[in-house]
């Protein structure tokens, strides 16, 4: 009866041991959730099996459900070897094909340590056969004995008690054991880590923390009804609590929202520039400084009032023409009009224009570090680091999903809360600010390329819609450019330029993969680079 319960409770032990994750206070909920399941799985079946009178099919599913666990298990603790990270269910099918013919070698190693760990996840089934083949033997002898009696005739075997009322409690516990598991996610929803498996779900967050059964079931959900606890319900914003600024116009006179602006972003009184202050770009804006590249639906210009002298500035805001309490951003999108209406707006500096008209390349480097930013190694990125826009105070969140959440947050200023689904789930969405979309509308000409599977985390399907005219990667037509389908970062940056050089102004965007593991001198990435790095920086 406790056999299931438990066996999922060992998978889920194994899956924490074999990824390193420290035992916190969300291990009680990892047992609750594996148990609750387990209960549910055994009542159903035993409801089957007293429904059809037939032991065979739910002892044939018994063993299904056992290997497909194990099997799972095993498949995601290989798959966090590679990324690290747990993949939900649809990611590893989606890419599996990718993972093997990308990261093959990666893969085939921890395919030959994960065929020990499947052994372990296999224990239980293992366990459950050896204990129903003894029980078979035990009831075939005790019904050959029962079949005679002391007169040598032959009597109907009777049927257990003990038995039959284990097999009605096992299956009263269903229900009790559903209410347990639904109390359960409530709890841990609200519980100190409960931001992963709630508002800001991550499968792999919640793998970690909860175990891999509830994050499927999470994910599972979530896929199919949505995430109840994500958007800006929890911030409980009132539209009538705003003021009247709040429609997002700009030049509506005296603006409420603005006054409440921090100090360290309002410009200096002239008496105070007068008084020898200086005047930093990110104080005073006057109107001699460059214009933002705008359209008719962005970035309106603050005009001047009445009342203003002519030797104070004037300051001009990044507003765009937005009614927020117009019928078409009510209703579902009510809270976050609300919300971004109450939002002060940011004021333009010295900087803003100064790139108007000009190309763009835009690239996210596969798990590049800085530390090989080398005059001698690449003077190109050299240069741009030492002469142009450095940003060194970066901090990378701690938010899992290996490349496709940091690809997300690049290409769309978001932080991604689905994981290995980042890329993948936003196929279809509106990405009306993303760099590429923006620049599209301005008539940029514009391409995105990868140099790995065009089907890895659904590219080909997310790609274009972020303001690409065209995706090309592995498997769609990158071999036209460069020769070959898998080329390096390298062959891929010279052998595309020929598509874009001759069409400016342009906007083009780079999805690198020679930087991804395995780190392996005869790696296939690795290799082209290896001697020339190591020759430079050595094992240092």
């Amino acid at each position: 009866m406790l056999f299931m319960p438990l066996s999922f409770i060992y998978d889920e032990i194994l899956l924490k041991l074999f990824g390193g994750a420290v035992f916190t206070s969300s291990f009680f909920y990892t047992v609750l959730f594996a148990g609750c399941a387990g209960l549910i799985l055994a009542g159903l079946l035993e409801i089957l099996r007293m429904l059809t009178r037939n032991d065979k099919l739910p002892e044939l599913l018994t063993i299904v459900i056992f290997l497909l666990a194990a099997v799972y298990f095993d498949t995601e603790t290989v798959v966090r070897d590679v990324f690290p990270a747990y993949f939900p269910p649809d990611g590893l099918l989606h890419g599996a094909s990718g993972v093997a013919s990308q990261y093959g070698e990666e893969l085939f190693r921890s395919i030959s340590t994960g065929l020990v760990r499947f052994l372990l996840f296999l224990a239980p089934l293992a366990i459950r056969t050896a204990y129903s083949i003894q029980k078979k033997k035990y009831a075939s002898a005790t019904k050959s004995m029962a079949e005679q009696d002391h007169n040598g005739k032959k009597t109907l075997p009777l049927e257990d008690p003990d038995h039959n009322r284990k097999r009605m409690l096992l299956t009263a516990l269903v229900p009790f054991a559903f209410v347990t598991y639904l109390e359960t996610a409530a709890f841990a929803a609200e519980s100190t880590d409960g931001p992963a498996f709630a508002a800001q779900y991550s499968f792999n967050d919640a793998a970690e923390l909860f175990g891999l059964i509830p994050a499927t079931l999470r994910h599972l959900r979530f896929g199919i009804f949505g995430n109840p606890y994500s958007g800006f319900q929890q911030s409980r914003i009132q539209t009538s609590e705003l003021p009247e600024y709040g429609s997002g116009m700009a030049g509506d006179g005296e603006d409420p929202i603005r006054a409440q602006a921090s100090e360290d972003n309002a410009p200096l009184a002239p008496e105070e520039a007068d008084n020898g202050q200086e005047n930093t770009a990110d104080s005073t804006i006057t109107s001699d400084k460059p214009e933002a590249v705008s359209d008719e639906s962005e970035a309106l210009q603050e005009p001047e009032t009445a009342s203003q002298d002519e030797s104070e500035p004037v300051i001009e805001y990044n507003v765009m023409d937005i009614d927020f309490s117009s019928e078409t951003l009510q209703g579902d999108a009510a809270e976050l009009s609300a919300w971004l209406s109450s939002q002060p707006p940011s004021q333009k500096n010295e900087y803003t224009g100064i790139f108007a008209g000009k190309n763009l390349i835009l690239i996210c480097a596969e798990s590049y570090c800085d530390a090989f930013i080398r005059l001698d190694l690449t003077p190109t990125l050299w240069r741009l680091t030492h002469n142009g826009f450095y940003f060194s105070d970066f901090y990378q969140p701690s938010w899992g999903g290996s490349t496709t959440t940091g690809e997300l947050s690049l290409v769309a200023g978001l932080d991604s809360t689905m994981g290995n689904d980042a890329v993948s789930g936003i196929a279809g969405n509106n990405h009306y600010f993303t760099m590429g979309n923006q620049l599209q509308r301005l008539g940029y000409f514009s391409l995105a390329f990868h140099n790995g599977s065009h089907t890895f985390y659904k590219r080909n399907t997310s790609h274009e819609g972020l303001g690409y005219d065209a995706f090309f990667a592995s498997g769609q037509h990158i071999d036209a450019f460069c020769g070959q389908s898998y080329p390096t970062d390298t062959q891929m940056f010279e052998g595309t330029m020929q598509a874009y050089l001759d069409h400016q102004p342009f906007s083009v965007y780079y999805m690198t993969v020679s930087g991804h593991a395995p780190y392996e001198k005869n790696s296939y990435y690795v290799r082209h680079y290896y001697d020339a790095v190591n020759a430079v920086v050595g094992d240092s």
